[in-house]
């Protein structure tokens, strides 16, 4: 039976919620006795060699908070199964069967999952939206406020950022699967910063920044869909955050540390809360096949 694309990132989640790669390793991260320093938002170049995500001066109908955004430039969406939802385009996919991009809004936790993105394979037009605006527009749809969204999780297809974080790793003795953490004075911060994954978040939630990344390996044996051995899409995860003024940039180390360990703990809530309706989901799919 065919499933969408990225059903084998459950197992990949499951791994992030437990630890399957117990040799993942926080790296590239700030010596001790650093402080962190204020760091502007890098701003991505936009990616030429995987379809574009038009960022060019192009006519524009409303904004993501009109309640009239999606409809007005050709888009639809609907709630596929379990809260996950589908987005559609007029100008992808045949007979507007075919969803452009699948993700899942976990309000309890504001964590954003992205399992499929498409928009660069759109038959572009001048109507053609950017994900963050589809997804600033559905926040507003479903009445949420997207400056409180925490994290934003995305699958990655893109073959040359894929090589990169292969060679990331490599470069930096990490195992294949091991996990990539990085904070805004990361050496490696630029080359994922750089990144059409980052171009997409950077701009997600408008006034805050990005402080960090996490780059998840994934491997599945999934035997419901395949009798062999699939390589899984990595993930890419952003926190967000909104700027502190001077008084709230005081450093305080041990409070920081407790910080970043209740905003992972948050995200793997976050993606368990998507995988439990990614399972509901592909469990309805077979279910209807099967009937």
């Amino acid at each position: 039976m065919h499933l969408p694309s990225w059903i084998h990132l459950s197992l990949g989640l499951s791994c992030f919620q437990t630890g399957c790669n117990p040799g993942s390793a926080s790296n590239d991260q700030p010596g001790e006795g650093t402080t962190p320093e204020s760091v502007q938002p890098y701003m991505a170049p936009i990616d030429t060699d995987f379809g574009v995500e038009q960022s060019s001066a192009v006519s524009k109908r409303g904004s993501p908070d009109s309640p009239s955004f999606l409809e007005e430039n050709g888009y639809t969406y609907s709630d596929l199964h379990a809260g996950i939802i589908g987005v559609y385009s007029r100008r992808y996919g045949q007979n507007n069967q075919d969803a452009v991009l699948e993700l899942y809004i976990d309000t309890e936790t504001q964590v954003t999952t992205v399992f499929s993105n498409k928009l660069h394979l759109e038959n572009h037009d001048r109507y053609s939206r950017q994900t963050h605006q589809i997804i600033q527009a559905l926040y507003h749809e479903h009445s949420m406020d997207i400056g409180k969204m925490k994290w934003c999780a995305m699958s990655i297809d893109h073959s040359s950022t894929l090589q990169t974080i292969r060679e990331y790793r490599k470069s930096n003795g990490l195992g294949p699967t091991d996990d990539i953490k990085l904070v805004p004075t990361s050496q490696g911060w630029p080359t994922f910063a750089s990144t059409r994954y980052y171009e997409f978040a950077y701009a997600m939630v408008p006034g805050a920044n990005v402080d960090r990344m996490i780059v998840k390996g994934q491997t599945s044996l999934d035997t419901d869909v395949s009798d062999e051995a699939a390589s899984a899409p990595e993930m890419i995860m952003f926190s967000f955050t909104m700027p502190l003024s001077d008084k709230e940039a005081t450093v305080d180390t041990i409070g920081e540390h407790a910080a970043e360990l209740a905003a992972e703990d948050n995200l793997k809530a976050g993606l368990q809360a998507a995988k439990n309706a990614m399972d509901a989901y592909v469990k309805n799919i077979q279910e209807t096949a099967s009937a």
